[in-house]
């Protein structure tokens, strides 16, 4: 499992201090993003579909279908893989550890249908009407999953003495190229899965995956007639109708809930957090 590591030589004065730090090897702040555990995003899915053309009339054709759409839970690859920040006691719950299922809970639905129709009616020899209504379901996005803390984890080093010096490691040592990095400081999981939001991780914004989530649909629709005209030309007039349910829209649950409120009026405000 690969690890990244870096130096990040910056200072809180002005580029001649960074420029100097950088000359001298005294970076200002190093950090190391750790790989302790890796997402590897799954899921399973499953489609059926069946599909009939009924000529009913020499002037009116149906066709009729439905579509069935499976999507399992998704899962990580390992234990440990998912993290998901539970609002209702400001605690993070990760996958596969604990009592904690591999799916975090979030339900798997087995009813998404998707009928198809359409027709096709000759009015007359140069007159046709055409209409078709069918939904089409869509899985969850999983690059807004829960990759949280400790999915997402880095080491960071800074001055101990004053924000102008050079950042010092746990052994007292100054950060340079020639010290190296520590070992890795690895997050410490507990054993029932569940890491309590504290101290620095206050300071993070979280990623909710909604375990009552439902599939998102769209229900497209058209009506359409054509019509022959003189000089080999054709009309088409059609109207075109769609409409999504249960969309999938990233917002902040901490948002304020009264204008000019303050920290005070945040939802998680319970649990000492701010603005994210």
């Amino acid at each position: 499992m690969r690890r990244l590591c870096r130096v990040i030589r910056t200072s809180p004065t002005s580029f001649y201090n960074n420029f100097a730090g950088f000359l001298l090897d005294l970076p200002n702040r190093a950090g190391r993003d750790l790989g302790q555990y890796f997402p590897a995003y799954r899921q399973w899915q499953l489609f059926m579909f069946v599909q009939d053309k009924w000529q009913v009339s020499q002037k009116l054709t149906l066709d009729i279908g439905m579509r069935w759409e499976l999507y399992k839970a998704a899962t990580p690859r390992f234990a440990g893989g998912f993290s998901n920040y539970n609002p209702a006691n400001n605690t993070l719950e990760i996958a596969g550890v604990g009592d904690i299922p591999l799916d975090m809970g979030v339900k798997t639905r087995y009813k998404n249908f998707a009928p198809r129709f359409g027709l096709a009616y000759r009015f007359n020899e140069k007159t046709v009407i055409r209409a078709g209504f069918g939904i089409s379901y869509t899985p969850f996005p999983d690059n807004t999953y829960g990759y949280n803390f400790p999915i997402r984890a880095n080491n960071q080093f800074d001055p101990v003495v004053n924000i102008f010096g050079p950042a010092t490691l746990p052994d007292g040592r100054v950060a340079t190229f020639q010290t190296g990095f520590p070992a890795p400081i690895n997050p410490v999981i507990p054993a029932n899965g569940i890491i309590p939001v504290t101290g620095l991780l206050n300071n993070s914004a979280f990623v909710v995956v909604n375990k009552e989530f439902k599939n998102p649909y769209t229900e497209s629709m058209n009506f359409a007639v054509q019509r022959a005209l003189p000089a080999h030309l054709t009309l088409d007039v059609a109207y075109v109708f769609g409409h999504t349910v249960h969309s999938v829209v990233a917002y902040n649950l901490n948002a304020a809930l009264t204008a000019g409120g303050g920290n005070a009026s945040l939802p998680q405000a319970k649990f000492g957090l701010g603005w994210w």
